[in-house]
């Protein structure tokens, strides 16, 4: 592939084509070898895996970025990639965040809202509060001494009452005409007592209206300042959108839900950068707008809060290395930055910005991606966002916390100060010629760098069916079907010496009977005629027995015979499918896979008909019954002669005659037995036979995937290598 001759969509285009050719080429049927069921299980693995690829493949070209170099910020979550993205905003002064800073000029100028406004206001409240809470203490006081005299004073009353009616009551008719003349010092005293009463009571009555007076004056003052204060905070809300620090998150894991994209221009070069969901809130809600910018970005900021390695999770739960590794490992420029949280200007007070236990975790950080991402990681770097923010931001929201902190780190240190020890410029600085310069040629890399992963993925799925599953599968199997070829091939010479022993048994039995029966009747001492009758009654007697016991005898070694065939078989059948149960469970490309050893041939009944069919040959029909040869019954004259002199003489003779033909008769019943042995073994390794070698197509089945998958494995190596190149 020529990345001067190929166009953007020609790349992923070609690539298709080539996987297409690759899976096609792989799906024929090229193998005697290769059953129907081989076939379709290669087609399934193949087309899952072309599926797989297809779809990434569609992915990437729909969410790739060709035309502006992009670097997206991604990491965990609160770790303060929009903190670094808004500072860089307003450094690289972004067109859409000057727009912004202008028009919250504009509405700060217009509005006339300022700290100093908010402050006073906020001042006036709480002047006022305080006034009104005096007002109520003062009152609670003086209430507490008007109520006592007017309480006074309505006792005095009282008293002055009592001792004027006293007086009347008790008054002579002297005293009474005198005070027509005089008043009664009682009824002055009383008169005195009730004036005093009045004014305490007005007094009273005039210090609360004055109280509640003052207190709804203070209060409507209360009122106007807060109203005045609401007005002011609407006014800062509606302006939110255009202070500086707007896109910085709050700390909740969910802020940020959707990538945005903030384009710059600095040193003479237009790039994008992304602000990417963090990766360890609600994933469930964010997962498809990281992959879809990950896909986009030509160069990836890895941003953590954390001077240390990222953490491994396990099966159940990936940690965030995992999800690294997910997410980046088709990057080909990864970047790690430790933003380093401070919220007090006195922690920029040491010499350098990280300690040497920072600089020491983050060498193992460095160690631990390169681990994970190979030659695209590039390095770390550390700084701290919140006080370059501060430093940079000219737009704050008056009263905001924001404006707080600005306030106290500026006052420990100027802007420039603080820009340098935040090490905000290292980041700055990358966004030259250094990072940006020959970005047509970076792009095309990154994009076919994560066609070159997509690839690679295939071919690690390949790579590991074959190292884990196909390859292992089939040695283990190759092993089990040995093993069991060698057990059928000694149950095999074990039934025909069984067979062979039991049919020497049987004619040994036949011999020793036919000898002790015969025997008997010359010990009688019977004649050479009546010997001969006896020799052959004997003989076709104990022939017939044997005919009639050979099928049950032989049968029941057949039966064992059977039995055992059987238990090999089907422990084959439970091996083979105990190492599938094993092989599918491990990790890779999804594979159901089965050893089915009939393949078209009822093995199972073919090992039945191992003992029921071969128990025909042993059946009495075509077994006749073998004459004794008249001519070994006939004795020699002098032979004859002698025996009519000597009983013990003719009995030796008979009993020698007895043994010559049984002997003979054991001959051809023994050939007879070797030749229907001969054919019964015949048939029976024919039998097996088929059963070996449905068993071995079973393996064969296992072993025709594992060459397609190797074919598979060189083609999409040599793909890789092609868009390396």
């Amino acid at each position: 592939m020529n990345e001067d001759q190929d166009s953007p969509s020609q790349i992923y285009q070609k690539i298709q084509l080539i996987i297409n050719e690759l899976i096609q080429k792989l799906s024929q049927d090229t193998s005697d070898l290769s059953t129907k069921e081989t076939t379709e299980l290669s087609r399934d693995i193949l087309t899952k895996l072309h599926v797989e690829i297809s779809q990434q493949l569609i992915n990437l070209e729909k969410n790739a970025e060709w035309d502006t170099f992009t670097i997206a910020l991604y990491g965990e979550t609160n770790a303060g990639k929009s903190t670094i993205i808004e500072t860089l905003r307003i450094i690289l002064a972004e067109e859409l965040k000057n727009k912004q800073q202008a028009e919250f000029k504009q509405w700060q100028l217009e509005s006339g809202i300022s700290v100093e406004l908010i402050e006073q206001t906020r001042q006036g409240i709480l002047d006022n509060e305080a006034m009104l809470k005096k007002c109520h203490f003062d009152w609670k006081v003086s209430q507490q001494g008007l109520e006592q005299t007017v309480d006074r004073c309505e006792t005095e009353k009282l008293s002055t009452k009592e001792k004027l009616d006293s007086a009347q009551a008790t008054a002579t008719l002297l005293q009474r005409f005198i005070w027509l003349f005089k008043k009664m010092p009682q009824l002055s005293a009383y008169q005195a007592a009730s004036k005093n009463l009045e004014q305490g009571t007005q007094a009273f009555t005039e210090q609360t209206a004055r109280y509640q007076q003052e207190c709804l004056d203070i209060s409507a003052n209360v009122e106007g300042l807060q109203s005045r204060h609401q007005q002011i905070e609407v006014q800062v809300n509606q302006a939110q959108s255009l202070a500086d620090g707007f896109i910085i998150g709050n700390g909740r894991s969910d802020f940020t839900l959707d990538t945005q994209s903030y384009t710059f221009e600095h040193d003479g070069c237009k790039f994008n950068i992304l602000d990417v969901p963090g990766i360890e809130g609600k994933e469930d809600k964010v997962s498809d707008a990281i992959w879809k910018a990950v896909h986009k970005a030509h160069a990836v900021f890895y941003i953590t809060s954390k001077a240390a390695a990222p953490q491994k999770g396990d099966a159940s739960n990936p940690g965030t290395l995992q999800k690294i590794k997910q997410h980046l490992g088709a990057q080909s420029e990864v970047w790690s930055i430790f933003n380093k949280r401070i919220q007090n200007p006195i922690q920029l007070e040491k010499v350098t910005l990280v300690s040497e236990g920072e600089l020491e975790s983050l060498a193992v950080l460095d160690k631990v991606m390169v681990e994970h991402l190979g030659d695209s990681y590039q390095k770390s770097l550390a700084l701290s966002a919140y006080p370059a923010f501060l430093a940079s931001a000219t737009c704050l929201l008056p009263g905001s916390r924001d404006q707080g902190m600005q306030s106290k780190f500026l006052n420990k240190f100027d802007a420039a100060d603080l820009l340098a020890k935040s090490n905000i410029n290292a980041v700055v600085g990358m966004f030259d010629q250094s990072m940006v310069n020959d970005f047509k040629a970076k792009i095309v890399r990154s994009n076919k760098h994560k066609a070159k992963q997509i690839v690679s993925s295939a071919l690690e799925d390949v790579t590991g069916l074959l190292s884990q599953k196909f390859t292992p599968l089939l040695q283990t199997l190759t092993s089990e079907l040995k093993d069991t070829d060698t057990e059928l091939n000694t149950l095999v010479a074990t039934l025909k010496s069984r067979l062979s022993n039991r049919a020497r048994e049987v004619v040994r039995h036949f011999e020793s009977s036919v000898r002790s029966s015969t025997y008997d009747c010359i010990d009688d001492n019977i004649s050479n005629d009546d010997f001969k009758d006896s020799l052959e009654s004997n003989i076709e007697k104990y022939q017939k027995r044997l005919i009639e016991s050979m099928p049950d005898i032989m049968n029941k070694e057949m039966d064992a015979f059977e039995t055992s065939l059987k238990d090999i078989v089907e422990r084959f059948q439970t091996q083979s499918s105990e190492l599938l149960g094993l092989y599918n469970n491990i990790d890779s490309v999804d594979t159901s896979l089965e050893v089915d050893i009939d393949h078209g041939i009822n093995v199972w009944g073919v090992v039945g008909a191992v003992g029921g069919g071969i128990a025909l040959f042993w059946t009495p029909v075509g077994w006749a019954i073998i004459a004794v040869s008249a001519a070994t019954l006939v004795f020699q004259l002098y032979k004859a002669v002698r025996s009519f002199f000597s009983s013990n003489y003719k009995q030796s003779q008979q009993r020698k005659s007895t043994d010559e033909n049984i002997s003979t008769v054991s001959k051809s019943i023994n050939e007879k037995l070797d030749n229907t042995l001969a054919n019964v073994m015949q048939e029976v390794e024919a039998n097996v036979d088929i059963i070996k070698q449905a068993m071995t197509t079973s393996v064969e089945h296992i072993e025709v995937v594992n060459q397609k998958l190797k074919l598979a494995k060189s083609e999409l190596k040599m793909l890789c290598k092609q868009l390396e190149s």
